[in-house]
């Protein structure tokens, strides 16, 4: 019974760590629906005078945009560190490293 138990909760783990790792692959899409709601609420609060709203709705979006820069700027210099490796390599050994 007790090894039962057990193996739900690694299962459970696993699942947890799965949905993770998929909100992490698509977080770029997630933080521009994120944004474009955001700025939606800012256009539609200032519309109907509702200022506050406005303004705190600004400082979401604001902050949506910030966070999707730095993961653009992140992805940018992993990519060019990726290049660099490739082209350390030598060229007798490019064959063997391209699979």
């Amino acid at each position: 019974m007790a090894e039962q138990k057990q193996l739900d909760d690694i299962e459970r783990v696993i699942r947890l760590v799965e949905i993770a790792l998929t909100i992490g692959r698509h977080i770029l899409h997630v933080m521009w629906v994120f944004f474009g709601i955001n700025v939606a609420l800012v256009a539609y609060n200032f519309a109907t005078g509702n200022i506050i709203w406005g303004i705190i709705s600004l400082l979401f979006a604001i902050g949506g945009f910030i966070f999707i820069t730095q993961i653009y700027e992140h992805r940018n210099r992993h990519r060019l560190r990726r290049q660099a490796r490739r082209a350390e390599i030598p060229p007798e050994y490019k064959e063997a490293a391209s699979t």
